[in-house]
């Protein structure tokens, strides 16, 4: 099973950055082509489920599992926990990921329709015009960082803190 997986061997690292450069080399190309042809942006790259993604998503994840040494160990009594070798800000955004992963959506339609007095795009931020290189990283960085402030603050709430925790 995928949650039982961890690199081992210099072979195995190497296929999973391997994986995940080339998912991502793909997604680019793949779209700057479809979307010439098509003469607009064309998402099918970018789709959760398109081949490339998932591909990059389950080679990130052994990565950042095999690096955190993460695993799950069976006591003498039967039960069973999971492992961090992880420093605690890591740990602590782990347990958000999933309270990030809800409310990303709703970030990112405030931060592109400017609910917050400011706008930022994939071309735009805060006003400033930039290329497609530079403002589809940013934009992704400020919705996630928005988006771990946002439930940092949610599980500071006792009442709200059920539903992400």
């Amino acid at each position: 099973m995928l949650k039982d997986t961890q690199a081992q061997s210099v072979f195995q690292w190497s296929m999973l950055i391997l994986a995940f450069v080339m998912g991502g080399i793909v997604t680019i190309f793949g779209t700057y082509i479809m979307s010439s042809n098509r003469g607009e942006f064309d998402p099918f790259f970018y789709k959760y489920f398109s081949i490339t993604v998932v591909i990059m998503t389950i080679s990130l994840f052994i990565i950042l599992k095999s690096i955190f040494d993460t695993r799950r160990e069976i006591s003498a009594d039967g039960t069973e926990r999971i492992r961090m070798n992880s420093p605690k800000y890591m740990r602590m955004l782990g347990m958000s990921i999933f309270g990030v992963y809800l409310i990303h959506a709703l970030v990112l339609e405030i931060l592109r329709d400017g609910f917050l007095g400011f706008s930022i795009d994939h071309t735009s931020a805060f006003g400033i015009e930039m290329s497609p290189g530079i403002g589809i990283p940013v934009f992704a960085m400020s919705i996630f960082a928005l988006s771990v402030m946002v439930v940092i603050i949610i599980r500071q709430i006792p009442i709200l803190k059920e539903l992400i925790a």
